[in-house]
C-alpha cells in the first residue's frame, strides 16, 4: 500500500489499515486536490525504466514512494501499465489529507495463438476458443485454418473457405510486429500443409517458457474422421512431437501410438500405460480424455512430465454427448495451464467445467449438433 499525505511527517503501520479514518466528504477544494493527486498518480508510469513512479504532488507538500514492477513475461518487460489504485481518501484529526493507494498486480495480460478452423455456428474450435480463454484473462489471438458456416458434424450444406494460403502470411505479419505468446494452441487441421505450417509457426514463435498445447483432432469412437487420411494422422503424429501437452481421446491416442483401437486396454492400467507411451519417454505432458474408472463417472488420465507421475480426474457423466466438447475442455485445460494451475488442476478445472455445460445443454434440451451451451457459465472461470 502506498500512501501521499497533505500536511503529514510520517506514517505509523497501524495507520495504514483500511477503515482506520473517516472518509473525506466531497468538498470542492479537497475534491479538486484529490483529483490533482489522482491523476499524477494514474500518469505515473516511467517506461524506460520498466518501472511506476508516484509522481511528487508540490500542492500536496509531500511526494509518492517509487514502486518497482518486473514483468512475469520477459517478452513484455517494457509493457507500461497504471499499478496503483486509490481505494481511499482520508482524513485525520488535525484536518490533513491522507490518499491510500493500494498496489495492482502489473502482469500483463497473457497471450495465446489459437490455431483452429471457425465454424459460425455450432459451438466449436475457435468460436469456443476466443471466448472461453478471453473470460479466464487471456487475449486470444487466432490463426484461422478454415471458416465454415457450421461444423461438419450433423449438418448439411455448409460453406467452407480455406484459409491454407493466409497461415504464412499472417505468421509473418505476427513476426514482423515481435508479436510474443505465452503459448500456442492448435485443434482441427484440414491438410498435411497446414500442420507444416503450424510446425514451422511453432519454430518462429516459440521461446523459452512458451507452453505448446496440441489437441490432435482425428477422429472418435475408434474411426478417423471422414476429411482425415492415413497421410494427415502420420503428419498430425509428426507434428504433436513438438508439444509440451497433447489432448488425445482414445481414438487419437490409438492413431498416435499406431496401434488398433481395439487393444487399447480401456481400465485404470491400460489408461496409465497409454499415457506413459504416449509422453515419447516422459518429454511431454499428456492428458488423454474420454477416460472411465467406473460407471456413471467420465474424465481423464493426465501423465505429468515435470512430475513424472499419472493422476486420473473423474467426474460426473451426463447422458448425453454433444459437440464441441472436446474443444471446450482443451480450452480451459490452456488457459488453465497458462494461469499456473498444475496439470492435474487443470485437467480438473477443464472437466468440472465440460460437465456443469453439458449438464445445462442437457436439461435445456438442446440439440447435439449445436454443440454446449456454454456462454452463461463463462463467469465460472474468470481469474481471481
Amino acid at each position: 500500500m502506498h500512501i501521499i499525505r497533505d500536511g503529514a511527517e510520517n506514517v505509523k503501520p497501524e495507520e495504514q489499515k483500511k477503515g482506520k479514518f473517516p472518509i473525506v466528504p466531497r468538498k470542492e477544494a479537497w475534491y479538486n486536490t484529490v483529483k490533482r493527486v489522482l491523476r499524477r498518480a494514474w500518469q505515473s508510469v516511467a517506461g524506460d525504466a520498466g518501472m511506476a513512479e508516484l509522481a511528487d504532488a508540490p500542492d500536496l507538500g509531500s511526494g509518492g514512494q517509487p514502486c518497482r514492477f518486473e514483468s512475469c513475461y520477459p517478452h513484455q518487460a517494457g509493457a507500461r501499465a497504471s499499478l496503483l489504485r486509490p481505494f481511499s481518501v482520508l482524513t485525520e484529526g488535525n484536518g490533513s489529507l491522507l490518499i491510500l493507494f493500494e498496489e495492482m498486480t502489473s502482469m500483463p495480460t497473457p497471450r495465446v495463438a489459437a490455431i483452429h478452423d471457425m465454424s459460425g455456428f455450432g459451438r466449436c474450435s475457435l468460436t469456443v476458443a476466443i471466448p472461453v480463454l478471453s473470460a479466464m484473462g487471456i487475449q486470444c489471438c487466432p490463426l484461422p485454418t478454415a471458416y465454415l458456416s457450421t461444423h461438419t458434424g450433423g449438418f448439411e450444406g455448409y460453406t467452407f473457405l480455406d484459409m491454407t494460403d493466409e497461415m504464412p502470411k499472417v505468421a509473418n505479419h505476427w513476426a514482423s510486429l515481435d508479436i510474443r505468446f505465452d503459448a500456442i494452441y492448435s485443434g482441427f487441421m484440414g491438410s498435411e500443409r497446414q500442420m507444416d505450417i503450424t510446425e514451422d509457426f511453432v519454430r518462429m514463435f516459440r521461446r523459452p517458457g512458451t507452453l505448446v498445447v496440441v489437441d490432435p483432432v482425428m477422429g472418435d469412437h475408434g474411426r478417423c474422421y471422414a476429411t482425415y487420411t492415413s497421410a494427415m494422422c502420420a503428419a498430425m503424429a509428426r507434428m504433436a512431437q513438438q508439444a509440451d501437452v497433447i489432448t488425445p481421446n482414445l481414438t487419437e491416442a490409438a492413431f498416435l501410438l499406431d496401434v488398433p483401437y481395439e487393444e487399447l486396454r480401456q481400465d485404470e492400467a491400460g489408461y496409465r500405460s497409454c499415457v506413459e507411451r504416449l509422453s515419447l519417454e516422459g518429454k511431454r505432458s499428456v492428458v488423454l480424455t474420454g477416460v472411465s474408472l467406473e460407471p456413471g463417472k467420465i474424465g481423464a488420465a493426465c501423465f505429468d512430465a515435470s512430475a513424472g507421475k499419472t493422476e486420473f480426474i473423474q467426474t460426473t457423466f451426463e447422458t448425453r454427448e454433444f459437440h464441441g466438447t472436446g474443444d471446450v475442455f482443451a480450452s480451459v485445460l490452456t488457459g488453465a495451464l497458462v494461469n499456473g494451475r498444475t496439470l492435474a488442476q487443470a485437467t480438473a478445472d477443464a472437466a468440472e467445467f465440460v460437465r456443469l455445460c453439458a449438464a445445462r445443454t442437457a436439461q435445456e434440451k438442446l440439440p447435439a449438433r449445436e454443440g454446449v451451451d456454454f456462454e452463461p457459465l463463462l463467469w465460472t472461470l474468470h481469474r481471481d
